[in-house]
């Protein structure tokens, strides 16, 4: 949604994005040192890194099992 917001709507609603997404700190890693989102694959990993124990814990995975997933990469 926000890298087609970045292409569709200008550079004005990218910066907003950008600051509205920046509440988190780790979500400025979404965005390269131009100003422009990454590409979707490259966010994914970003983000699935950042909430990685979140997500485990979400999906039930019990500490201890399958510690290459996710991110076995």
């Amino acid at each position: 949604m926000l890298k087609w917001r970045a292409e569709h709507l200008g550079p004005e609603t990218a910066a907003k994005d950008r600051h509205w997404t920046s509440s988190r700190p780790w979500t400025r890693v979404l965005w390269d040192e131009n100003g422009w989102l990454k590409d979707v694959e490259e966010m994914d990993r970003l983000t699935l890194e950042a909430n990685r124990e979140t997500w485990r814990e979400e999906m039930g995975i019990p500490e201890g099992k399958a510690e290459g997933w996710p991110m076995g990469w």
